[in-house]
């Protein structure tokens, strides 16, 4: 999984340089799988910003290939896509 979030990074730019990021995601499913307290933070204003171009299927399938299903990042991204 960790090669497909460099090949899925997307090109922004940075003090006029060109720079790889993470997609959204991504960097949803990092934080998902993480659930840290500054992570738990992020996770709603990272998907209502980005509700309408958000992969919903890519981040079902990646998340339950990733981590078994009472991890609690199953729970999460669920609520995530009821509530956005």
């Amino acid at each position: 999984w960790h090669h497909r979030i460099l090949e899925r990074a997307v090109v922004g730019t940075l003090s006029g340089r060109e720079v790889r990021v993470v997609s959204a995601e991504d960097l949803l499913i990092l934080k998902l799988l993480w659930l840290r307290p500054k992570d738990a933070m992020d996770i709603d204003p990272l998907f209502a910003a980005n509700a309408a171009t958000m992969d919903r299927a890519y981040l079902r399938l990646t998340v339950g290939s990733l981590v078994p299903a009472e991890h609690p990042a199953h729970t999460e991204l669920e609520r995530l896509l009821r509530e956005y």
